[in-house]
């Protein structure tokens, strides 16, 4: 049985995957680019699509915690 989400609220993987798509299909994405690269480029993703708050805050801070930014 599948369980109604709360009226206004999202799943986490919505924006976070609405990130990570963006930046790799938006044609910047090089053949070359290293772990430091997309992680420069999904924050850059996550800023041009939600803004300097808490979605690029969160970009951020997962690169950080598994050692890239």
């Amino acid at each position: 049985m599948e369980r109604p989400v709360a009226a206004g609220r999202r799943h986490a993987w919505e924006k976070a995957g609405r990130i990570w798509y963006d930046a790799v299909t938006g044609g910047k994405l090089t053949a070359e680019a290293t772990f430091a690269d997309f992680a420069k480029l999904t924050a850059t993703v996550a800023e041009d699509l939600y803004g300097s708050g808490t979605e690029l805050d969160a970009v951020n801070n997962a690169w950080k915690t598994v050692g890239i930014r």
